[in-house]
């Protein structure tokens, strides 16, 4: 069996809970939006790969400055050593940033959808473009009302076998996306450093889920 990897979302400057985090977590995301301007101050406490972002308000995050200055401070994390960096596709002059990003980082563009699951089709053409701008990793996150936006949003990746994306459907509806998309092909879950520290509904902790994987090897 496939061992999935575990990306823990790092919400706060808070140092006991990145410390707790780290035995559950393969990698961190910084989410720069919601730790706030002395983000970078936590820089020497994670021991692992990470990714930053600095999600924009339109996009459930908590970002609500100037895109200038949003474009500074992913520019920043690239220079403190982000392993990964994640964009929007709906970022202004996209293309530009694609091209300084990717000199030193990969990159992770993608599409989040607060309201419902768009059919299939929709998604694969979202998922084309991710591609298309330069991601290496693509990912969609859909709100789920229902099983069936559960199950379509992971049917995404049968197209794009040979490339690297992840599929999430956001909501309690959606929590069991969470733990299949990295059993099918996805390179990391996404899980809250702590309970209380999600950063969208549903999301699970990295304890949690790394005892279900393990659960699920024994089995």
């Amino acid at each position: 069996m496939i061992k999935p990897k575990i990306c823990a979302v790092i919400t706060s400057a808070t140092a006991s809970i990145i410390e707790s985090a780290e035995p559950h977590a393969d990698l961190f995301e910084l989410r720069i939006d919601m730790i706030g301007p002395d983000w970078a101050s936590i820089i020497p406490l994670i021991h692992k790969p990470w990714i930053a972002t600095c999600r924009l308000k339109s996009e459930g995050g908590a970002w609500d400055a100037s895109e200038a200055r949003r474009k500074e401070e992913i520019l920043k994390a690239l220079n403190c050593g982000a392993s990964l960096i994640d964009l929007e596709l709906e970022t202004p002059n996209l293309d530009r940033l694609v091209s300084i990003i990717k000199k030193k980082s990969r990159l992770i563009l993608s599409c989040h959808n607060y309201n419902d699951t768009p059919p299939l089709k929709e998604l694969e053409a979202i998922a084309r473009r991710e591609f298309e701008a330069g991601a290496d990793i693509a990912k969609i996150a859909t709100r789920s009302n229902s099983s069936d936006d559960t199950l379509r949003i992971l049917q995404v990746r049968r197209n794009f076998t040979d490339k690297e994306m992840i599929t999430i459907a956001m909501g309690e509806q959606g929590i069991l996306s969470r733990v299949l998309d990295p059993l099918m092909g996805g390179p990391f879950a996404y899980a809250a450093a702590a309970k209380g520290a999600e950063s969208a509904e549903g999301q699970l902790t990295a304890c949690e889920l790394r005892k279900i994987y393990s659960m699920m090897r024994t089995l």
